[in-house]
């Protein structure tokens, strides 16, 4: 939760967009700690800046449609929390918010929202939930004894295929506090190390 002076890997931002005749559901994986409300909210308001048209002066109003979710490296990039000083917890290691990166997040945040919408085709969805994947708890541990003896060791797996088959998109769900690294680098440690193995295979 320090400051970074090395890039271990290269952060990235995935957007997924599924839709059926009436709904639409907008998945945005983001290389930060956590999400938070303003960011996807600021990422919703330029993403309607990006589908103005004839048809929508005003552009569209996606914050509805848009569920944010981080991989919670604590080594990845910072000062995007909004925390009020009046809290008196500090900047809790995440630097001071700072506008100019907050704004330039949301910015790729909504370019590679833009990029999937402008790419939806006809798609076939399957997903599978795996209860008790670590039944050994050889992944899963409780680090903090003191709470109930709760854990979530469930594994979500989607898979988006084109009509002929062929794989376009996956998401995996698994809850991990995967803090491995904890160094001064930039990297998305072990979510996004799964993330790169899952890629590879899928």
């Amino acid at each position: 939760l320090g400051g970074s002076d090395r890039v271990f890997e290269r952060q990235d931002v995935r957007a997924l967009v599924l839709s059926s005749d009436s709904q639409i559901v907008i998945m945005l994986r983001v290389p930060l700690a956590w999400s938070t409300d303003y960011l996807r909210t600021l990422t919703a308001l330029k993403l309607q800046a990006l589908t103005r048209s004839d048809e929508h002066p005003e552009g569209i109003n996606y914050l509805d449609h848009l569920v944010m979710f981080a991989t919670h490296s604590h080594s990845q990039p910072a000062r995007f929390w909004h925390l009020l000083p009046e809290l008196g917890v500090g900047s809790f290691g995440f630097g001071t918010f700072s506008n100019a990166l907050t704004d330039m997040y949301a910015e790729s945040f909504a370019q590679a929202i833009f990029a999937a919408l402008q790419d939806m085709q006809p798609v076939r969805v399957g997903w599978e939930v795996l209860d008790d994947v670590d039944p050994e708890r050889r992944i899963h541990a409780n680090r903090r004894p003191q709470g109930p003896p709760v854990v979530d060791d469930r594994l979500m797996l989607l898979r988006v295929e084109d009509l002929a088959g062929k794989g376009l998109a996956g998401v995996v769900n698994f809850a991990i506090h995967g803090t491995h690294m904890s160094d001064s680098w930039v990297t998305g440690d072990v979510a996004a190390g799964i993330e790169r193995v899952a890629t590879r295979h899928l």
